[in-house]
């Protein structure tokens, strides 16, 4: 049982990604960073007065990525899969006078 248990947490381990995500407000990268991900986890990647962002890992290389913008009274979502450091999952938002990216890629 205990050797069932170990094996359960290394698996659980190596599934998870470790992902960079940053948020830019009009064009301007305003918060950068990685992030450890873990199946079924919110996690913040992002905490500036135009935007709240959260990174989940939902799947194997499926990802959710949350932005809550105040000032709009605006939620957006993005998910997609995330093979490889060459694909990005990126939610956005704009009006006329402001412009939300939040964007994340997997590092590994």
């Amino acid at each position: 049982m205990k050797y069932f248990l170990l094996l359960s947490l290394m698996l659980t381990k190596a599934q998870s990604a470790t992902l960079e995500c940053r948020s830019l407000v009009n064009l301007n990268e305003v918060t950068s960073g990685s992030v450890a991900t873990a199946k079924n986890v919110k996690l913040k990647v992002s905490e500036v007065p135009e935007v709240s962002a959260f990174v989940t890992e939902t799947g194997p290389e499926n990802f959710l990525v949350e932005a809550y913008l105040p000032t709009l009274q605006m939620r957006v979502y993005a998910e997609g899969t995330l093979h490889d450091a060459s694909e990005k999952l990126t939610a956005s938002a704009w009006d006329r006078s402001l412009m939300v990216d939040v964007v994340c890629k997997k590092t590994k």
